[in-house]
């Protein structure tokens, strides 16, 4: 076994090879963060609010939390911890704690929610929207054996 093989695979490529990978990395992670952006902000513009909250028992005065806007499930790395207390404390008084902005302060996410004193601004290290659980709008279609060497696929009885 090549004990190559196992190490960064970008040590085999050139100077210019590995500096075009990179740039193809921060590109991607650039329209990536632009993208939950855009997602955060029409959360917001649209009258999104926060439903759910909950956060990782830990040590510290900052801990990650997974929050439910508008349906969306967003999860959030570092967020202070008196802020996710205010925020959790409105959360019991109303149903619902409307997302009144999202933007970006250099490296962090900032999500502003409206609170009955004042807006309360969410700052996170690290934010990902994941994906929807039910994507698909129909039930799954179930494989079947190949006819006349085509593969086709029916739906299952009563689904």
């Amino acid at each position: 076994m090549n004990s190559k093989a196992l190490g960064d695979p970008l040590t085999s490529l050139s100077r210019p090879e590995r500096r075009k990978w990179r740039q193809a990395g921060r590109r991607a992670l650039r329209d990536h963060d632009a993208q939950q952006l855009t997602t955060l902000r029409s959360l917001a513009a649209t009258g999104g609010g926060l439903t759910s909250l909950i956060c990782q028992d830990s040590a510290g005065y900052a801990t990650s939390a997974e929050l439910v806007i508008a349906g969306k499930r967003i999860r959030a790395g570092r967020v202070h911890r008196p802020t996710l207390s205010a925020l959790t404390q409105a959360l019991g008084c109303m149903p619902t704690v409307p997302l009144l902005a999202a933007s970006r302060y250099g490296p962090y996410w900032v999500l502003t929610f409206e609170l009955a004193t004042a807006p309360l601004a969410v700052l996170a290290d690290r934010l990902s929207i994941l994906p929807d659980r039910h994507c698909s709008s129909g039930p799954l279609a179930a494989p079947t054996a190949p006819v006349d060497g085509r593969h086709q696929s029916i739906r299952l009885a009563g689904t």
